[in-house]
C-alpha cells in the first residue's frame, strides 16, 4: 500500500445529488453538468414576515452562463475573491453572518443533532428544482412527484412531502406492472408487491426494496384522511432517495435486456446487411 493512502475507498456519489458542492463548484441545472464553477451574481433580502427575513441569491454557471435563484432564511457566508472582483460562493459547510454587518464573525450552522449543515441544507427553495438530480430517463410520472416531494421536504411540509413519496411509489410499482389485484379482483397486499418487486429486481440491492417496507397505503392511489402518518424529514429524505436508486436499478435492468437482445440477434445473422 502506499504510504498515506487511505485504508478503504470511499463513496463520494452523494456529491452528485447536491446542487453546491463545495465553495467553489456545483451542479447545474441548465447545462447538466456536475462539478462545474458557480458564482453568487446577485443577492437581496426582503421580509417573509414580520419578524423573519428572507435572503435571496442568484447564482450563476461559469459554463452555460444561466442563473438560478436561491432562497434561505439565513445570511449566508460567502467567498469572495477581491482579485477578480466578484462573489465566488458558499462556504461549505454553511455558516451565517452573526449579525447585518457582514464585516462581524461568522457563525457556523448545525442541525439539531449537532451535525454541520450543508449549504442544500440552509436552502429552502430554488429554481430551477433539484430536478437534475433525478435521473432524466426515469419516466415523468415518477420523477414529478419525486421532485415535489424532495421540495416539500426542504420547506419541512411533511404532509404535502408524504402524499407526494406515496404517488411516486404507486407510479413505481404500476410502471414495473406489479398488479394491485389478482385475478379474482382481491387486493393484494403491499408487502407481497414489494417481494414481487424484488423478484423481478434481482440485481438492485436488497435492502433498498426493504426499506420501502416503511411505506403504507400505495396500493390506493387515492389517499384518504387517517390512513397513513406523515414521515419526518430525515425519512422522508431517505425514502426519496431510495425511490430514485430502485428506479435507476430497473432502467438499467431494460437496458441490459435491451443490450442482450441486440447481441443475440446480431450473433445469430439476422442483423441487417449492407449492400
Amino acid at each position: 500500500m502506499t504510504p498515506g493512502a487511505p485504508k478503504e475507498s470511499f463513496d463520494l456519489s452523494h456529491k452528485d445529488r447536491k446542487y453546491f458542492i463545495d465553495h467553489a463548484t456545483y451542479n447545474c441545472p441548465f447545462c447538466n453538468r456536475g462539478n462545474v464553477k458557480y458564482s453568487v451574481a446577485h443577492t437581496f433580502d426582503f421580509w417573509w414576515t414580520r419578524n423573519k427575513k428572507c435572503y435571496v441569491y442568484i447564482v450563476r454557471c461559469s459554463d452555460c452562463k444561466f442563473e438560478s435563484l436561491h432562497l434561505s432564511y439565513y445570511n449566508l457566508v460567502r467567498v469572495r475573491n477581491d482579485t477578480l472582483g466578484y462573489t465566488q460562493g458558499f462556504y461549505s459547510p454553511a455558516y451565517e453572518h452573526a449579525d447585518e454587518n457582514e464585516d462581524k464573525k461568522a457563525v457556523p450552522l448545525s442541525h439539531k443533532d449537532g451535525s454541520p449543515m450543508e449549504v442544500d441544507d440552509a436552502i429552502f427553495h430554488k429554481q430551477p428544482t433539484a430536478f437534475f438530480t433525478i435521473d432524466n430517463r426515469i419516466p415523468e410520472v415518477i420523477r414529478v412527484p419525486l421532485n415535489e416531494a424532495d421540495n416539500c421536504r426542504a420547506n419541512n411540509f411533511l404532509t404535502g412531502g408524504s402524499a407526494c413519496l406515496r404517488k411516486a411509489i404507486y407510479e413505481l410499482l404500476r410502471k414495473q406492472e406489479i398488479p394491485s389485484q389478482d385475478e379474482q379482483g382481491n387486493s393484494i397486499d403491499y408487502d407481497e408487491r414489494l417481494k414481487r418487486l424484488k423478484d423481478q429486481l434481482r440485481h438492485v440491492d436488497s435492502d433498498y426494496l426493504d426499506a420501502l417496507k416503511i411505506i403504507k397505503g400505495v396500493t390506493s392511489d387515492r389517499l384518504h384522511e387517517d390512513s397513513w402518518e406523515d414521515f419526518d424529514n430525515p425519512t422522508l429524505k431517505f425514502l426519496i432517495e431510495t425511490t430514485k436508486e430502485i428506479r435507476k436499478g430497473a432502467i438499467e435492468r431494460l437496458h441490459q435486456t435491451g443490450r442482450a437482445a441486440r447481441s443475440h440477434r446480431d450473433s445469430s445473422g439476422d442483423a441487417p446487411c449492407s449492400d
